[in-house]
């Protein structure tokens, strides 16, 4: 994909070397809902979960696209110009500035880098671009790709949840990460 198109469909700090973040919308959500399927929700979120549909899926982004506590971001390689994941934060707190995030990419891209980079723009984009205090996230105990992610990028491990995700009939340990501004502006 080139230079000039991709910078006409996002902002600079959103960019990165092999992909870059874009806005999504509803169509993306429908189109790439079954990412999340396929990535065990159970181990990606700490929220009860329930089976949606794709069309619902995209219905619920739609009511949710022009909330102040929110934003979502497709992954796009590059190269092809092709999506390989979402990233994007909720439960936007303005009084502290913190934030929760999430990140699912394409289970045929995973392994690849593509998380790596996309959490590493998102976090230059809030901390740098919105002033953000804290990102943080909760992960099964056992979701140990996004641990090993979380400790690369240096976030610090806050704490255990005892027994807070039910996976595969069992409960489950989970962490709770947070990486804070002046921790990211070290690097």
């Amino acid at each position: 994909m080139d230079d000039q198109k991709i910078a006409s469909s996002t902002l600079p700090e959103l960019i990165g070397d092999k992909s870059f973040l874009r806005p999504a919308t509803a169509d993306d959500v429908e189109n790439t809902y079954h990412w999340y399927i396929l990535s065990n929700p159970q181990k990606l979120s700490e929220e009860a979960w329930a089976f949606q549909t794709a069309k619902e899926a995209s219905e619920q982004f739609k009511k949710q696209e022009r909330a102040t506590d929110r934003e979502k971001f497709m992954i796009i390689d590059k190269k092809s110009g092709t999506q390989v994941g979402w990233i994007g934060y909720d439960n936007f707190n303005p009084h502290n500035r913190s934030a929760r995030f999430e990140l699912v990419v394409d289970p045929d891209e995973q392994r690849k880098g593509f998380g790596t980079q996309a959490l590493g723009l998102l976090i230059e984009y809030i901390f740098n671009t919105r002033g953000f205090n804290k990102l943080y996230i909760s992960v099964a105990g056992s979701n140990l790709e996004m641990i090993a992610l979380l400790e690369k990028l240096k976030f610090s491990r806050d704490g255990a949840l005892r027994r807070h995700y039910f996976i595969d009939g069992e409960f489950v340990d989970g962490a709770l990460f947070s990486l804070l501004n002046h921790e990211a502006l070290l690097e």
